[in-house]
């Protein structure tokens, strides 16, 4: 009968052992010091966390919800071309990951 029990267990949480501890969203598993309930988008990932530079990479670095930010510490300033003579317009400074035109 135990030994049922004990298999049944193994069953339940095949990947780990401690699995039902996995879950637990108090927890900061990668150890930049914020766990998922304090806005740790990715807790299994220390380059990601509510404090972290947002980069021009295709991910939510910060946390915030968006992606490549204008904020973003490698996005670049550029003079937006608007009106496609090849020139940027100096009245208009944009930073941004990517150009528009």
């Amino acid at each position: 009968m135990f030994l049922l029990f004990f298999i049944s267990c193994l069953q339940e949480f095949p990947d780990s052992p401690n699995k039902q501890f996995l879950d637990k969203t108090d927890d900061d598993f990668d150890g930049d010091g914020y766990s998922e309930m304090d806005g740790d988008c990715d807790d299994n990932n220390v380059l990601f966390s509510p404090e972290a530079q947002e980069l021009c990479d295709g991910v939510d670095n910060n946390c915030d919800g968006n992606v490549d930010e204008d904020t973003a510490s490698d996005a670049f300033e550029y003079y937006a071309d608007f009106d496609g003579d090849g020139y940027g317009d100096v009245d208009t400074l944009l930073t941004s990951c990517e150009t528009a035109v």
